[in-house]
Parts: structure tokens; C-alpha cells; sequence
């Protein structure tokens, strides 16, 4: 939510929970947004020790609804001490308020007194460097489309990067590698090696439609949740959100194909030269990028039965590529046309039949084993054709798979587009705008609120916020008061 540039965060016991350590870390950090960034930081804080407790500047201090110290925080003990209360030595300051006020010794007098030295002054806010009091943010996001993405990719990377590296997946793609290579290990160039040199690419390819088409599936759904919530925060573009996270989902398939390509590449002999075994590992790269952009697509347009079509469109993609039946022998030949794995094969083949060789000793040239092998597109200067289609089809999967999901969070898109956010809640689902005048209208709240529940006889509790050094400008005065109110 910082990648809102609010004003104001407001933490609802944000040490709760930690041990003393973690709870400073976390206290020290939120102490840096007010110094570097200009945030101010309102905490409800339990139980602080003493370290905690000395990291804030001002404290507001409620007992029974009404506001009884608000000033420097380590003034409080002395302000109690005026009344007759001191802190004993070696006490934790925020502990001895506490009980004070929870064993009720402190008499109505002496709060009284208290309420009068301490609760009535309110220092003015002071606005941002360069801000005007009616300024009004003009675009909903403060940050850039780059630094909300430079952002994500920074957070995404710490998720993913454990994930990588995995011992199972390193014995399944070496071994499926070799198994490979000691299939079709070193195919020659006899007229039996066409299919066997067409079988070879086929393998090597397919792996590559398989693996990132089951995977992606999952990617979008399983971060929903907190994407649902993010958005309505308005953290951040769907957009930037999308671009970062369907990219470092193809990273594992990226990294774990340079294990399998060269073992099955090499083993295989599909050429001896290293520009092409170069250019078959660009093929591999687009045709996992066209897998995981279908995968994603058919998880939006489908849902729970996503898994049923995927397989259905990989047992399609499989079976019409010419490689087990000729082309022309199928009811279908033109369903290959539509199967993105056979502009991978045509571009691939255009590789591993390799310029200038020919086969049974000359008498079939390049262009008639590619012909054989319904690799048509890979003769005659047409593979550039099926780069162009494969780097289409990408786009149009990837494209119509934002535009599903766009169409899925059309409700929390519209919220966020409603108001421009400024400040933010930690936990919270909103974020708006905080004025100077808003907060004077929040400040008059806050002392409405303390008369109204002065009744109810609620237990002490503590309230400490650091310096309020800047504050954005915005027009959002009523929607302030809410959020006040609320906290």
C-alpha cells in the first residue's frame, strides 16, 4: 500500500504478536517512512517496552473515552507525576500508565487536571514540501507504471526465487534428457534418419507445450485474494500487476529447459553446428512463451474445468502436427494451421535441416525431407512466417487473458477509480486522500467521539503516533472524517 504515497498510515497494533526484537524492527521501520519519506504514522500500540515506547514522538493517551494526555511521549510520566502519580524507578513508562489508570487510581480530579494541562492543544499539520491546501491529485496512482512494476518484480522475486531450484525437477529433466539422446543418439543422414530427425525435434519441443501449460493454470487464481485486496486499495495497475507476475511464472520452464535442450540437442546430433542448436533454443523460449500465455488464457475463459480443456488442448496440439500421420492423410488437415506447436516445429526444422545437407547420399535434397515431414513452412524462406504467427499468437493469448481478467475485477477496478488514493490503512481495503482542513475536521471528530463513548467505560487504552511532517493534499474531507470515526 506504500506504493500509494499516503499521507497518513494508520497500524492497528502492529507489534501484536512479535517478540521484543521484531516488534523494535518493525517499530524503527515505520519510525524511517516519517524520516525519509514523509509519512506520518499513527499507531495503537500493546504493551511497548521501553525501546518501542521512546521510538514515538507524540502520545494520545484515552482512558473512558475521553482524551486524557496528548503531547511528547516521554513527558507523559512526568504529567502524571504532577498529579501525585510518579513512576517508580526502573518502571516501563507506557506499564505504569496503564495500571495507573486500570486499577483506577487516579481520582476524577486529578483527571480532570490532566485533561486540562494536556488534551486541549492539537499542533497544526504540516503539509508536504511544496504542496497547496487545495491540491488534488490528478492521477489516482502516485507512483509510475515502471516503479509500481519495478516494485512488484522486487517483491515477486523474493517469492519465486526459493522456488526455483528443485532436486526432483533437476532429476526429471536430465533423465527424460538422456533417455532422449540414448533414443535418437547421433542421427545420421540416411534417408530412415528424416523421421527419426523429425521424431527428435518433435520431443524436444512438446516438453515445452506440456509442462508450461499445466503450470500457468494456477498462476492468476492462486493470488486472487491479494490482488483483489491490492486493487481495491489502489496499490497499484492491473496492468503492472499482470506483466510482472505472468513473466516470472515462465522463469522455472526458462531455466529448467537450458538442463533439458542441450542434453537431448547434443546427444541427439540434430545438427552439429552451435548458431543453430542457439537459434533451436530461441524456438524452445517462444514455444514456452506461447504455452504459458495459452495456459493463462484457458485459466481466465475456464475455470474450474480449466484442467479438462488443457489437457483436451494438448492432446490437439500433439496429434496435428503431421508428425505421426501426414497432414494431407487426416479428415483435418487444416486443423494444423491452428495449433501454435506446428509453427514451433516448422520453425525448429528449418534449424535442424540444416542448410546444405541432403540425405541418402544426395539423392533427397533439404527441401523434399522437410516436405516429407509436413514441414512446409520451414523451406523456401517461410520460417520467418512462422516467427511472425508464433509471436501473434502470444500476444492475442496474453492480451485476451488480461482482458478476462480486467473483466473479473471490473467491480474492484471501478471502486478504485472512484477516488484517488492518498493515504493509507494498514489491513484496510481503502486509501484517500487526507487535507489540511480534513484533519481539522478529523481533530474535531476524535473529541466528538471521546464524549460519546465516555459512557461506555472502556478499558484504558494507548494510541501513539510519530511526527506529522507531511501531509498530501486532496479534497476527500468527508471520507477523512469516516476513516477517523473508524479508527
Amino acid at each position: 500500500e506504500l506504493l500509494t504515497d499516503p499521507a497518513l498510515l494508520f497500524c492497528d497494533e502492529p507489534t501484536s504478536g512479535l517478540d521484543s526484537f521484531t516488534a523494535q524492527v518493525v517499530i524503527e521501520r515505520l519510525r524511517d517512512l516519517t524520516k525519509q519519506i514523509g509519512i506520518t504514522v499513527i499507531c495503537s500500540i500493546h504493551q511497548p517496552n521501553s525501546q518501542v515506547f521512546s521510538a514515538f514522538e507524540r502520545l494520545l493517551l484515552l482512558h473512558k473515552g475521553s482524551i486524557l494526555y496528548h503531547g511528547v511521549a516521554t513527558g507523559a510520566a512526568a504529567a502524571f507525576g504532577s498529579i501525585g502519580h510518579p513512576c517508580p524507578a526502573g518502571y516501563n513508562h507506557p506499564d505504569w500508565l496503564l495500571e495507573t489508570l486500570v486499577q483506577n487510581k487516579v481520582s476524577d480530579e486529578q483527571q480532570a487536571t490532566l485533561i486540562g494541562k494536556h488534551s486541549g492543544t492539537w499542533p497544526p499539520f504540516s503539509a508536504k514540501p511544496g504542496a497547496r491546501e487545495n491540491d488534488v491529485l490528478s492521477d489516482r496512482y502516485s507512483a509510475s507504471w515502471l516503479r509500481q512494476t519495478s516494485i512488484l518484480l522486487r517483491r515477486a522475486w523474493l517469492l519465486t526465487r526459493p522456488t526455483l531450484w528443485s532436486n526432483d525437477l533437476l532429476c526429471l529433466y536430465v533423465i527424460n534428457g538422456v533417455l532422449t539422446g540414448l533414443t535418437f543418439f547421433q542421427i545420421g543422414y540416411e534417408e530412415k534418419d528424416i523421421s527419426a530427425r523429425l521424431t527428435a525435434l518433435f520431443i524436444s519441443l512438446v516438453v515445452w507445450v506440456f509442462f508450461p501449460l499445466i503450470n500457468s493454470l494456477a498462476l492468476i487464481p492462486m493470488g486472487m485474494t491479494m490482488l483483489r485486496k491490492e486493487l481495491s486499495a489502489g496499490c497499484f495497475r492491473l496492468s503492472a500487476w499482470f506483466v510482472v507476475h505472468t513473466s516470472l511464472g515462465m522463469l522455472p520452464e526458462l531455466l529448467w529447459s537450458l538442463v533439458f535442450t542441450p542434453i537431448v540437442y547434443w546427444m541427439t546430433g540434430l545438427t552439429d553446428r552451435f548458431g543453430n542448436f542457439v537459434g533451436h533454443l530461441g524456438v524452445v523460449y517462444l514455444t514456452i512463451l506461447v504455452s504459458h500465455s495459452l495456459g493463462i488464457l484457458v485459466s481466465q475463459a475456464c475455470g474450474a474445468k480449466s484442467g479438462t480443456v488443457a489437457i483436451i488442448l494438448i492432446s490437439f496440439s500433439f496429434l496435428f502436427t503431421g508428425v505421426f500421420v501426414p497432414l494431407e492423410d487426416t479428415p483435418l488437415p487444416w486443423a494444423a494451421y491452428i495449433n501454435p506447436l506446428y509453427y514451433s516445429l516448422n520453425l525448429g526444422g528449418a534449424l535442424a535441416f540444416a542448410e546444405g545437407k541432403s540425405y541418402a547420399d544426395g539423392t533427397i535434397s533439404r527441401d523434399e525431407a522437410l516436405s516429407d515431414s509436413s514441414l512446409d513452412l520451414a523451406k523456401d524462406d517461410l520460417a520467418w512466417l512462422a516467427f511472425v504467427i508464433l509471436v501473434a499468437v502470444a500476444v492475442a493469448f496474453r492480451g485476451g487473458a488480461f482482458l478476462l481478467l480486467r473483466r473479473k475485477l471490473s467491480k474492484v477496478l471501478l471502486v478504485q477509480h472512484d477516488g484517488p488514493p492518498a493515504a493509507a490503512s494498514s489491513g484496510s481495503a481503502g486509501s484517500r486522500a487526507v487535507t489540511k482542513s480534513a484533519m481539522l475536521k478529523a481533530q474535531a471528530s476524535l473529541k466528538r467521539l471521546g464524549s460519546s463513548t465516555k459512557k461506555e467505560g472502556t478499558a484504558g487504552h494507548q494510541s501513539a503516533h510519530a511526527p506529522a511532517e507531511a501531509m498530501a493534499e486532496g479534497d476527500e474531507n468527508d471520507e477523512a472524517n469516516a476513516h477517523t470515526r473508524s479508527a
